[in-house]
């Protein structure tokens, strides 16, 4: 699939795994998100998908499927990039040793059986950051639980695939190793390889989100704000925190700021909006504060997207670090 076909379609950023699916689609629909982060919907073509298991063939009617997912054994470039960024827990510099933790992070649930592999690492550095996502996870599972009652288990990031049915779950190796995609776009095009996950939309889908997304420094307003691919509908309650740190290299090395903003360094809106605040906006509508912590109901609908608040003079720079953002959406009547 070409890039610019991708770079039309709606961009969503890795779920986290206690979140439930959005609804991006009509019912009946399969979402398929990709490794770049992009996001299709549609039909598939084929009308069977086979899986080769331990014991045998067998033949699934794609729509008997409600989700697939394809192992590392069917994305060796994936298994490659996770091995590589918990290598990196252990990395000499200290900006890269950031960035993997927090990548790690954000995968999740799912990524807890590879770190707990490595949790007796030999190397301090790595063993000490993989005791500190495990802990994280650990809390995020917890806060689920307060808020949600039991939360069902996230299949781990497994070497086979995984083809879901409502009665069982299917492991071994899907075929065909390509789809083709009836798709809003047209007919696409979609190698299994290049497949994070896919899931049917249904209708007894709960509508409530979770989502962590990462604002980088360079996500600066107005035209490099992030999608987080949280389409928001009017009604809906939503709660935001953030935490973080980003340099404001153009008043030194030791200048930064929080998700709150740094008004010594000047202002995105006077008085209103600090430089470095981490802010919001919601389809073509105007850019709000958010901070380290806002809650708004939402009075238009539209994509959310966030970003950090600058001065006009300081739009094109690119400020090193980044903010990671929490989101949560609840329904309507929630």
């Amino acid at each position: 699939m070409s890039r610019s076909l991708v770079a039309s379609l709606a961009i969503v950023l890795s779920m986290s795994p206690a979140a439930v699916l959005a609804q991006v689609a009509e019912p009946g629909a399969l979402v398929i998100h990709l490794s770049d982060g992009s996001v299709i919907s549609g039909a598939l073509t084929i009308q069977n998908l086979d899986v080769e298991t331990e014991f045998g063939k067998l033949t699934v009617p794609v729509d008997k499927i409600n989700a697939f997912t394809p192992g590392l054994a069917s994305r060796p470039g994936y298994r490659s990039e996770l091995e590589a960024l918990i290598a990196d827990l252990g990395a000499q510099e200290v900006q890269k040793r950031d960035r993997a933790q927090q990548k790690l992070l954000l995968l999740g649930e799912a990524m807890r059986p590879m770190l707990m592999k490595h949790r007796d690492d030999a190397d301090p550095e790595r063993k000490k950051r993989i005791a500190l996502i495990i802990e994280e996870l650990d809390e995020i599972r917890e806060d689920l639980q307060d808020d949600m009652g039991d939360v069902k288990p996230v299949n781990a990031i497994s070497n086979q695939d995984r083809v879901v049915t409502p009665h069982f779950t299917i492991v071994g190796a899907i075929h065909p190793k390509q789809f083709t995609v009836e798709s809003r776009y047209g007919t696409l095009s979609v190698n299994l390889t290049d497949i994070r996950r896919a899931e049917r939309v249904l209708e007894s889908v709960v509508t409530e989100v979770r989502k962590s997304v990462e604002v980088e420094g360079s996500n600066t307003v107005p035209m490099r704000m992030k999608s987080t691919g949280i389409r928001l509908k009017r009604g809906q309650k939503v709660k935001i925190t953030a935490s973080g740190k980003i340099s404001m290299t153009p008043w030194g090395q030791n200048a930064f700021s929080t998700p709150d903003g740094a008004p010594n360094y000047g202002w995105h809106v006077n008085n209103k909006i600090p430089n470095g605040c981490l802010v919001g906006r919601i389809g073509k509508g105007a850019v709000f504060k958010i901070g380290s912590n806002h809650s708004f109901t939402v009075k238009k609908s539209g994509m959310l997207e966030l970003g950090v608040g600058t001065h006009p003079g300081h739009r094109q720079q690119k400020f090193p670090g980044s903010y990671k953002v929490r989101i949560r959406v609840k329904p309507q009547d929630g």
